[in-house]
């Protein structure tokens, strides 16, 4: 499990990076998409459901994308931005997410963002026969009497490549807080769990129609800030539509929500964040 999240997140996030957020890797295949494509996400403002219907993601036919709205934050979540002499606590960007499933195949994902503020439109989509991303780019000025219906942006879909994700040849996964001597051990048969009146739970067995959630604080650094352009913006959206795929995907597969609770972000200098390891169990230190 604890493998299966470290290259979910790992992979996830390449797939971001392939979107376009900080570039486009050279063996994705890009097309641009037609304005009527994702019209039901602009056109729809207060729908919980949508539909896309003309998806361009095979050669020969487009798909079907059935999409239900969730949250990504939680409602009393913050942007703490630390200036290396002041901390500011920001609102989330406003944002609407959407997730669902490709032509009904419970094995495929979609995973929708729509910025409140541009109107730009971002996704992740996963299917049996490939991963795609869709990002906007923003169009040369022109008269708003002249602008086509989706306004200001172009949008583009990306077909990943086999060899756009790093190869694990030679590598190996492992944890390092099991090497640490002082890690308490607990006796599992002294636990019990209790209500909030403190009377005993009694385990009823799990039925599959359970929802979990699990709230998730991110700490950044320094050179993430840099490598999103010195903006606090263009970070806290890649790591939320990175928290809301993740989500889109654990609740698929355990009916578990990631909710982002808190997001770091350090803008003074490499000094000012408090990340300076260079191993594993000094990183575990800090």
């Amino acid at each position: 499990m604890r493998q299966s999240f470290s290259l979910l997140v790992r992979s996830v996030g390449i797939f971001l990076l392939a979107a376009g957020i900080y570039g486009t890797l050279s063996a994705a295949t890009v097309g641009k998409l037609n304005d009527d494509v994702l019209a039901p996400l602009r056109n729809n403002v207060g729908a919980k459901q949508i539909h896309l219907s003309n998806v361009p993601l095979y050669a020969h036919g487009t798909a079907k994308i059935d999409l239900e709205e969730f949250q990504v934050w939680a409602p009393d979540g913050k942007v703490i931005v630390d200036d290396g002499k002041s901390v500011t606590y920001l609102d989330p960007p406003p944002m609407r997410f959407f997730r669902g499933m490709v032509n009904g195949d419970p094995e495929s994902f979609a995973y929708f963002s729509v910025d409140g503020t541009t109107g730009t439109i971002s996704a992740l989509i996963a299917t049996r026969d490939g991963k795609f991303a869709i990002d906007a780019s923003r169009r040369p000025a022109v008269p708003r009497h002249v602008r086509p219906i989706d306004g200001d942006f172009d949008y583009f879909l990306t077909a990943m490549d086999d060899s756009d994700e790093i190869p694990m040849t030679g590598r190996t996964w492992a944890c390092d807080v099991e090497k640490l001597p002082s890690l308490p051990r607990v006796n599992q048969r002294l636990l019990t769990a209790s209500d909030t009146a403190g009377h005993q739970i009694i385990a009823q067995g799990i039925s599959g129609t359970q929802a979990y959630a699990i709230a998730v604080e991110v700490e950044t650094d320094y050179e993430l800030y840099v490598n999103a352009g010195n903006n606090v913006t263009t970070l806290t959206n890649y790591v939320t539509n990175l928290s809301g795929a993740v989500s889109a995907i654990y609740n698929r597969d355990i009916h578990t929500n990631v909710v982002q609770q808190n997001l770091h972000v350090y803008t003074a200098s490499a000094a000012s964040d408090p990340w300076a390891a260079a191993d594993a169990n000094s990183g575990l230190n800090e």
